[in-house]
């Protein structure tokens, strides 16, 4: 594990070279950066289209990544590539690893800067080899032999629809996928759907072996949202409700501490990435989790994943 730099920073041998030309024949050099690493931002090159950047990540991916449960809303650009995020724009995002709640997610993460906003609008990168390190042993003896649960309630006009998140009208497709996916659920009427699943809070690297701290126990429990928000929220749906929450796997409550001591594990390992036109910022998912920071003004970042893997395949590992 790399111990200095982060991200690696590659910057273009001539100001406007072309990316897509840099990176030619460069795929396997690319992922043993990641691999050091955990994050590559490339800087100073001639900004793309979306066309361009789909071209791009196709050649240096193996597999796209079909998004199944989307918590987020996002855009489609083209191909492969969506806007990163519709959320708020006043609203901060807590650190995470995209998709760490599934069966199966993406490797790779590839953020392109079309426009970087006015101001604000950073987004934190954080090493999850290193957020694991900053955790007392008692904390990650617990998880790992409770694990995580995440619990999802989908409520008609509240957030993603069991519709968009699930790609389907049909109420039997998502059955089959929740079976499928080690996904329990309940239908509750027409429009409201509530699933569970249990994850492992830890995965080993396919590559090095290193176990890293990749969940979303932090980022969806309820005690990581503003006070304001959390409060209207309980108000609103109770406790049994919510939009989303995390448990440990057995269904009890995270402490409030254990909550606080894994923000701030998070908190004191993110470095902000401040954009410019044209970055390109690859992320090894399984070890680098992102964040973003409040913006103002027009603000476009791209996103697109790729190269899932089933996390059956990586045995956890003892921290």
């Amino acid at each position: 594990m790399n111990t200095h730099e982060f991200p690696l920073v590659v910057r273009a041998p001539s100001e406007g070279a072309s990316l897509p030309d840099f990176l030619a024949g460069r795929k396997e050099r690319m992922e043993a950066d990641l691999a050091e690493y955990g994050a590559v931002l490339y800087r100073g090159f001639a900004p793309m289209t979306g066309e361009a950047l789909d071209r791009l990540v196709g050649s240096l991916s193996s597999v796209s990544f079909k998004n199944d449960e989307e918590s987020s809303p996002r855009n489609h650009v083209v191909g492969n590539v969506y806007t990163s995020t519709n959320y708020r724009s006043e609203m901060e995002i807590f650190p995470h690893n995209e998709n760490s709640y599934k069966k199966e997610f993406p490797m790779k993460l590839f953020f392109y800067c079309v426009h970087p906003g006015a101001e604000g609008g950073e987004t934190p990168i954080a090493d999850c080899r290193r957020v694991l390190k900053r955790l007392g042993d008692g904390i990650k003896a617990k998880f790992q032999q409770k694990k995580w649960m995440y619990v999802r309630n989908f409520t008609a006009g509240i957030g993603v629809s069991w519709q968009e998140a699930f790609n389907t009208t049909r109420r039997e497709d998502v059955e089959a996928y929740c079976r499928d996916q080690d996904i329990r659920f309940a239908w509750h009427d027409e429009d409201s759907l509530k699933t569970w699943q249990v994850r492992e809070p830890l995965l080993s690297h396919p590559a090095s072996g290193e176990p890293s701290w990749f969940n979303h126990a932090t980022f969806f429990n309820i005690q990581t949202l503003d006070k304001d928000l959390r409060e209207s929220l309980c108000d609103m749906f109770g406790d049994d409700a919510l939009p989303h929450n995390t448990y440990y796997g057995d269904g009890s409550p995270i402490e409030p501490a254990v909550i606080g001591e894994l923000q701030q594990a998070y908190l004191a390992e993110s470095v902000p990435i401040k954009w410019e036109t044209g970055d390109l910022m690859v992320l090894d998912n399984l070890l680098t989790a992102h964040a973003r920071k409040p913006f103002k003004g027009e603000r476009r970042i791209y996103l697109a994943q790729t190269d899932p893997v089933d996390r059956a395949t990586l045995v956890p590992t003892e921290a």
